[in-house]
This record gives C-alpha cells, structure tokens and sequence, in this order.
C-alpha cells in the first residue's frame, strides 16, 4: 500500500527554484519537465517503497538519488528537501 506523500514547504519551493533554473539556463522547458518527472517518479516509488533510498546518519531519514540531486525525505512522515 502506498503511503501519503506530504512536501515540506522548502522542498516546494527548492523544487521550483531547480525547475527555473533549468529553464533560464537552456532556454527551454524540456530538461525541467524531463526532471520533474524523474521528481514524481521517485516520489512515487518511494510513497510504495519507503526504504528504497539509501540510508543517513539519522534512523529516520534517507534519501534518493536523482540524476546530480539527492531528494532526502523522512520515513514517518514523508517530507522531500533538496
């Protein structure tokens, strides 16, 4: 079953800030929609594979990698910071 995926307010906007960047920078949106994909990929396995991330010094944090990012995020409440 999969779990609720609930984002704190700075992965919001840590998220935005990486998907503009992109979009400034090559002047184009198809490298921030091809990440944000990857975003909502991982989520999405994540919310059904909760330990599927790579383990921190902190029992409840783990975190996953996505292409040069690292989408850290909490096991008993699932919260995605960048």
């Amino acid at each position: 079953m999969a779990k609720q995926i609930v984002w704190s307010p700075l992965a919001i906007r840590k998220r935005s800030e990486i998907l503009k960047f992109w979009i400034k920078n090559n002047k184009s949106d198809t490298y921030s929609k091809k990440l944000n994909n990857l975003f909502k990929e991982a989520s999405h396995l994540i919310s059904i594979h909760s330990n599927i991330g790579k383990p921190t010094t902190n029992d409840k944090v783990r975190f996953k990698i996505i292409l040069h990012y690292q989408m850290f995020y909490e096991l008993k409440k699932i919260r995605f910071t960048f």
